[in-house]
This record gives C-alpha cells, structure tokens and sequence, in this order.
C-alpha cells in the first residue's frame, strides 16, 4: 500500500535527473498498479529463467525448458570455476544438478541458495560430491522456509492450470483484505517469466509443486 502511495505521486517523475526505481513484482502485477505505471516510460522487468516450457495458451507444462536450465547450469559452473581444481563433473552428479536447477524455479538466489545447502548436507555427510540423494535433502531443507495456507490452495491450483493470475481477495483479521495472486507472487509460491514472444505466464514455484498435487489428491 505504501509503495502504491508513493508511484501515484507525480513527484517521482518530476525529479530532474536519471533514476531508477524498483518495486515488489506483486505490485507489478496488481490491476491497482497499471494507471500510476503509466507515469513512466519505461517498465523493465527482470523475468526469472524458465524451467519449464508453456503451451500456446501461456498454460505451463511439464515439459523441460532446457535452454532455461542450460543457463542456470552455467551460472553453477561460473561459480564452481572460482574454486581451484574443481569443476561441476567434480562435485554435482548430473541428475543432482538436474534437480537443483528445477526446483529454484529459475530464482538465481534460490539456483545459489540450493547449491550451498546442497554442498552442506554434502560435508555433514562427509561425501566427496553431490548426488541425487544429497541434492534432494537440499530441496527438503529449503522447502521448510514456506509455508502454505489452505485458502492459498485454490489459487495455486488455478495458476498451475491456466498460467495466469486471478482477483480472486481473502480477509485475515491483520491483514484485512488482500488479492491472493499478489500475495503468492510476493512470497514467491508463484513465479512469473515471459515466453519467447515476451508474454507473461506465470507457475507454481517447482518447490511447492508435490505440495500441491498432495492437495489435489485429496479433493477427489
């Protein structure tokens, strides 16, 4: 709300030099956002890189984007490259890197924040690289930091389906009410990217994806 307070102000326009100004995505996205957007020429969005493909509809799939995870696998490598005498063959198992890439969503911070815990669980079991079992303890582990309420399910289920965002609020006693869409954006249990044709579609942060499928099994 403060954030859409302060772009609604013709101030921020008026200021005589070169500036940019960044916001929270959900803001980005929020139908309330779209007339103080206007204000400015230019609107850059830094889009996370796809794991996964989406069908002509923006509709997500299942198919694996592997130009999206190429590039998350050169980042890993840029960094290992830092470390002498070790190279991703050295330390990640290929199905291990696989699943790491997946599960950050395309997120860099999370691709690096995955990577580091994975090298962790590594050490604490005193391997001497990281393979798929390791690599999945990682994704458990990360996968405590969100948590998931019921009223947020339906709108996860929607997205999964349909690659977009709803309207659809929710009260909460200190929150009042809010869009839930923004809300999952903001916590990144949804993620947004573009297709090849630079248009928005959005999908469930792969993370939280057995989460969901737990919840779909039991609505029958």
């Amino acid at each position: 709300m403060t954030a859409l307070e302060m772009f609604a102000s013709p101030l921020l326009t008026e200021l005589n030099c070169h500036i940019i100004y960044t916001i929270p995505i959900s803001l980005r996205y929020s139908p309330s956002f779209r007339q103080p957007m206007q204000r400015f020429q230019d609107c850059l969005d830094l889009a996370n890189i796809p794991v996964f493909e989406c069908d002509a509809n923006l509709c997500p799939t299942t198919q694996p984007d592997q130009m999206g995870r190429q590039i998350l696998k050169q980042v890993i490598n840029k960094r290992l490259a830092r470390l002498t005498n070790y190279n991703t063959q050295d330390l990640f198992t290929p199905e291990a890197l696989e699943l790491l890439c997946k599960k950050s969503g395309g997120v860099m911070r999370d691709l690096i924040r995955l990577g580091r815990t994975a090298c962790q669980v590594a050490v604490k079991q005193k391997a001497t690289s990281v393979d798929q079992a390791i690599a999945e303890q990682a994704v458990k582990e990360e996968r405590q930091a969100y948590t998931i309420s019921d009223y947020q399910f339906p709108e996860l289920a929607a997205i999964h389906r349909t690659g977009r965002l709803t309207t659809k609020t929710h009260t909460l006693p200190n929150k009042g009410e809010f869009v839930i869409s923004d809300e999952l954006l903001q916590n990144k249990f949804v993620l947004g990217y573009y297709d090849k044709n630079q248009n928005p579609w959005f999908d469930v942060n792969p993370i939280l994806i057995e989460d969901l499928q737990r919840w779909q099994a039991t609505q029958g």
